[in-house]
């Protein structure tokens, strides 16, 4: 049965790994695409934040996948480069959730102080990463501006019970037990290994993420004002 799929190596070096990085990268940008123009049109800006967090997941998902899958091709001089681009755009990400938390959660006069801190952030996350380009400080990026999101979906569902709040945290549990699985090395099968399912589930993540961020609100304005 896995005949044909055990010589895909002789061509991508890791066939599951890139197929199901490029499947999220295709669904990511498809939703934070439906996202943003919803965003847009009912005019919310922490809409817009989240839209463009799908982005940079899809921007990390492709150039991971062709990390993972077109090593020879790619050589010594530009897998360094499209390595860091998917550690970079999943900074990007952390960056785009933790907006979205500021937007949604906190006054307007605070907000310029705040974003100025996550940015500062994300500089050092960016200086941090070109010099150590590991996975892991793109988990602890990506789990902060999660968690940041969590807390602040958490307010505003105990004081308004605001209907974003639901699918994130969904969300953010579903991406969790995919790092978990991830970090662990469970591995389903021999040609399906643990990066392999940690896409897949990541993908579950981004639709409930997506369910979330047609109903986010600015703070000020609606519910979660």
């Amino acid at each position: 049965m896995f005949v044909w799929w055990s010589r895909l190596p002789a061509v991508i070096t890791e066939p599951a790994t890139t197929i199901t990085d490029y499947v999220l990268g295709a669904v990511s940008l498809m939703l934070g695409r439906i996202v943003w123009r919803r965003a847009r049109i009912d005019k919310v800006t922490a809409g817009l934040w989240w839209g463009a967090g799908f982005l940079a997941v899809a921007v990390a998902a492709f150039a991971g996948g062709t990390v993972h899958g077109f090593r020879g091709p790619l050589g010594p001089n530009w897998e360094p480069v499209f390595w860091k681009a998917s550690l970079f755009a999943t900074g990007g990400f952390a960056l785009a959730a933790v907006l979205t938390a500021i937007v949604g959660g906190v006054n307007r006069r605070w907000r310029s102080s705040l974003i100025g801190i996550a940015v500062i952030a994300l500089v050092g996350y960016l200086a941090w990463v070109s010099g150590h380009p590991e996975f892991r400080y793109a988990s602890v990026a990506s789990a902060v501006g999660l968690g940041v999101l969590l807390v602040q979906q958490a307010m505003a569902w105990v004081r308004f019970r605001v209907p974003s709040a639901r699918w994130i945290a969904s969300g953010v549990v579903v991406a969790a037990v995919g790092a978990g699985i991830q970090q662990a090395g469970l591995a389903p099968h021999l040609y399906f290994n643990h990066n392999d399912l940690f896409h897949v589930i990541q993908i579950v993540s981004m639709y409930l993420f997506y369910r979330g961020g047609l109903l986010l609100s600015d703070r000020n304005a609606g519910p979660a004002a």
